[in-house]
């Protein structure tokens, strides 16, 4: 008699938990992504507007709060941005960290650092 192969119950329910955690981790860890990478567009954008080469910090940081409001910017706000005029060319970065419960005590902490071009 031929043996026979494939994947067992046992093998399926494995297989179904590791697949549930990993989709689980990427629903909670994708939009602190996506904000991250929305901050670093927004950077580029006011870094890159000629009227905002010369502009005092308040309004680069106006410019910054009215776009992170139409973009839905929560992890920042405008007084977390450091900007500097150095080599001609305007630059915004800041740092922050993003705390992800993921079950019971157990949490993902992720540190990001947007900065312009």
């Amino acid at each position: 008699m031929k043996r026979q192969k494939g994947l067992t119950l046992t093998g399926l329910l494995v297989a179904c938990v590791i697949l549930g955690i990993v989709g689980i981790l990427a629903i909670k860890v994708v939009p602190a992504y996506t904000e991250y990478f929305s901050i670093v567009d927004q950077f580029n954008a006011i870094a890159d507007d000629p009227g905002m080469q010369d502009a005092s910090r308040k309004d680069i940081e106006d410019a910054f709060s009215r776009r992170a409001d139409a973009g839905y910017i929560t992890a920042i706000g405008p007084g977390d941005i450091d900007i500097n005029k150095g080599g001609g060319k305007l630059v915004l970065s800041a740092d922050y960290t993003v705390r992800i419960p993921l079950f019971a005590n157990i949490s993902l902490v992720i540190d990001f650092t947007p900065s312009s071009r």
